[in-house]
Formats: structure tokens, sequence, C-alpha cells
């Protein structure tokens, strides 16, 4: 899995809930469908820069349910 470094930062990937065939990676920074992450869910922290209210809740609601505890919300 490739990290990526940025402002004392590592980020080694971008959780969605759906990646299409062609949407690879942004930045060079690869791009996961959140189920692939789930072996991962003990040592990861998921930040959620979602603006709308109903669909950050929604994310949270799976986020839980695939085992995901930490996470940070910004707006």
């Amino acid at each position: 899995m490739q990290t990526v470094h940025r402002n004392n930062i590592t980020v080694t990937g971008i959780a969605v809930t759906f990646r299409g065939e062609d949407q690879q990676e942004i930045l060079g920074i690869p791009i996961y469908e959140i189920q692939e992450l789930s072996g991962l869910k003990d040592e990861s922290v998921i930040i959620l820069g979602v603006k709308s209210k109903k669909d950050r809740a929604d994310i949270i609601l799976e986020l839980k349910r695939l085992g995901f505890k930490k996470y940070i919300e910004i707006d």
C-alpha cells in the first residue's frame, strides 16, 4: 500500500463508498472502496470531509457497520 506524507500526516489512501473502474487515484493517492480497507479498521483514522449532514450521517453508519471506530469530522 502506497503512502503519501504531507504536512506531517501520512495519507495511505482515499476511501469512497463506490469507486468507478477509471478512478484509481487522485494526485497520486490511491482510491479504495471502504470495504477494501476493513482489515485496517483498528489502525486507521478516517477523515470525513463531507458537507451534507445527511451524507455524513450515512457514511458514519456505514463506517460503524464495517467496524471503523476512529473518525474525524471536518467542515
